[in-house]
Parts: C-alpha cells; sequence; structure tokens
C-alpha cells in the first residue's frame, strides 16, 4: 500500500487503498488470507504533520482452538500514524509505538509494514468458530458440535488412586 505524498496537499484526504495478502508478505499457517486488504483512510493536515486515521478489513480463513473446523473471520481493525513531512524526509510515528521510522521522501510511501503489523496484532489468540464451540470429545475426537458420544468423561489418574482409598477408610 503508497500513498503519494505530493498529492496530500489539501487539509483533509480521503484515501481507499488496496493491496493482496501476496504483498503485504501475509502468508501464514494458522490463517489463511484469501481476499484483499481494504484501508479507508483518512489525511489531516496540520502544518507540515498529517494525522493519518483508517480502518483496515479483510476475510481470513482460520482453524477453530476448539474444534478444529476451518471458519471465515472477519478482521477489522484501526491503523492510526502521524507522517511529519520536512527537509525531504518523512517521519512515520504509530500510535502506541515507541519508536518512529523516519525514510527519505519520494513520490510514495510505502506503509506495508505498519499494515502488516496492524493486521497480525488483530488476529485472535485462540480462534473459536462460535462463542458456545463445544469443542472435541478428548476421548474419541468426536465433534461435540454436531453429535454426541457415549465415552467416559472423567479419567482418573492411577497416580492418585491409592489416595481414592484412604478416603473410603
Amino acid at each position: 500500500m503508497k500513498i503519494r505524498i505530493t498529492e496530500l496537499k489539501e487539509d483533509v484526504n480521503k484515501l481507499h487503498l488496496k493491496a493482496n495478502p501476496e504483498e503485504l508478505d501475509l502468508q501464514n499457517e494458522e490463517a489463511d488470507f484469501n481476499s484483499p486488504i481494504v484501508y479507508n483512510l483518512t489525511c489531516t493536515k496540520s502544518g507540515d504533520k498529517f494525522l493519518c486515521q483508517g480502518k483496515l478489513s479483510t476475510k481470513v480463513n482460520l482453524e477453530c482452538a476448539r474444534c478444529l473446523v476451518v471458519f471465515s473471520y472477519d478482521l477489522k481493525t484501526s491503523l492510526d500514524f502521524i507522517l511529519d513531512v520536512k527537509d525531504n524526509q518523512v517521519e512515520l510515528s504509530s500510535e502506541g509505538g515507541d519508536s518512529d521510522i523516519k525514510v527519505a521522501c519520494g513520490e510514495d510511501l510505502d506503509i506495508n509494514h505498519l499494515v502488516r503489523e496492524a493486521i497480525l496484532l488483530a488476529l485472535p489468540l485462540k480462534p473459536l468458530c462460535s462463542l458456545d464451540c463445544k469443542g472435541l470429545c478428548p476421548v474419541c475426537g468426536t465433534d461435540l458440535n454436531t453429535s454426541s458420544c457415549d465415552c467416559h468423561k472423567e479419567r482418573s489418574d492411577p497416580r492418585w488412586d491409592k489416595l481414592k482409598d484412604f478416603l473410603k477408610n
């Protein structure tokens, strides 16, 4: 995703950017990015700086952490950063970030690294196909969302069997 610095002259600039997952290097073994990333960005000018605020959205296929079913997830997140344009350099400072990035100012500014970081941070740590997903049976592996099983769920650890005998006395 590239921002044309030379076109950011107005007080408020509305940009609609789109990128493929391959451009952002989003090949991930836990997530299958199969639709383009859409970024709606508003850049507001204040002196030599532009406050850029926007929303990212895409669809990603994830595997449920409980039942292992692949499901489609609507990933939506925000990305805010500041462009400081002075002395033929652009300084990027991401909100919440500890450091600023200075790059030479040409006509285009590549923001792929910021977009990639925002998307990877927005992925759920433990994706679930639904909040009430029952998962798999720990004994036989049956998907408990679609069927039930007759397995004896309570399994005891043989190391604690002597304590059970002690309680009976």
